[in-house]
Parts: C-alpha cells; structure tokens; sequence
C-alpha cells in the first residue's frame, strides 16, 4: 500500500531535468548576452552605427533578460509543484500502509475480544492488553499523519 518508487523516482528525476534544462537556458541566454554586450562595446569603441541598431541590440538585451527571468521562474515553479506531489504521494503510501497495519491488527483482535466477551479469556487478559496498546500506537501515528 506505499506509492510506488519509480513515482517518486520519477518526479525527481523530472525535476533535475528541468534544473538542467534551466541552467542550459541560462547558458545560452548568457552567451547572448555577452554578444550584445561586445556589440554595445564596439559601439562605444567609435564603431560607427546607427541609433535604430543599438535600440535594437538593446530591446533584444532587455527581452533575453526577461526571457531568463520568466524560465528560472518558471522552473522553480515547477519543481516547487514535483516535490510537493512526491511528498504528498510519499504521505499517502505511509498513511495506507498505517492504515493496512490497522486493519491487521484488527482482525487479529476481533477474535481475541469475542472470546474474551464470553468470559474465556482470562488468561489472554495480557495479550489482549498488548494488542490494544499497539492499536492505540497506530491510532496515534495515523493522527501525526494528519
């Protein structure tokens, strides 16, 4: 009753992809920028060029930016939603298994308390006091989970 690994695996691994794919972005948006910084320095170094061109080379300076912006957001983002769903998946499996672990210990008491009921169970008084401390424990437990 747990989630299975290759879930949470998966999640994971999709989440260093994007990181990859993220820092590939940011590599390339950098050597972008690089360029269009020479090309502002050559300006500047008495290269003769027109106002429209530099305008240009600028607005496409100020749009990389904007664009490496928006992908690194975007990408915490969506790593913040993958690891948020591996620890929900990892909460739910241990909250089934918790509850399986009940669902057995219940079963193996029910037969105990029915005997114990028709006053045969004098002697079982100290497993059956186990059992119910271990049922208590895992009623516990299932409320941390929550």
């Amino acid at each position: 009753m747990v989630v299975p690994v290759c879930r949470v695996a998966y999640l994971e691994a999709a989440a260093a992809s994007a990181s990859a794919s993220a820092q590939a972005e940011a590599e390339e948006v950098g050597k972008l920028e690089t360029g269009l910084a020479a090309q502002a320095t050559d300006a500047a170094g008495g290269v003769q060029r027109s106002l429209g061109e530099l305008d240009d080379a600028l607005e496409e300076l100020e749009l990389s930016r904007r664009g490496k912006e928006a992908a690194r957001e975007s990408t915490l983002k969506r790593q913040a939603r993958m690891r948020e769903e591996a620890v929900e998946d990892r909460e739910e499996g241990q909250l089934r298994g918790v509850r399986a672990l009940a669902d057995q210990l219940q079963a193996k008491v029910a037969p105990v308390e029915e005997y114990r009921a028709r006053g045969q169970a004098s002697d079982l008084a100290d497993s059956t006091t186990s059992m119910r401390n271990m049922q208590d424990r895992i009623a516990a437990l299932t409320q941390l989970m929550w």
